[in-house]
């Protein structure tokens, strides 16, 4: 789904969070099309991914409420 969005936390690094979505072109079928196993590796395509804050369809608000949900094994 071109909405789709993944919020990334890295606290050793600066920025320590980012809101990013995968490109469509080449980052949905470079996604879809590995056959990698394991949760993070590289793939060989160049721009796979862009920020989705700033410019893009999320936002920031102060106040709203929400659940973090991990869905990681």
């Amino acid at each position: 789904m071109p909405e789709s969005i993944a919020i990334v936390c890295a606290p050793s690094k600066n920025p320590s969070w980012g809101v990013f979505r995968l490109t469509d072109p080449p980052g949905m079928q470079s996604v879809l099309n590995c056959r990698k196993t394991g949760l993070f590796h590289p793939h060989d395509e160049a721009n796979v991914y862009t920020d989705a804050l700033r410019p893009g369809h999320v936002c920031e608000a102060e106040g709203m409420e929400f659940s973090v949900v991990d869905l990681r094994p």
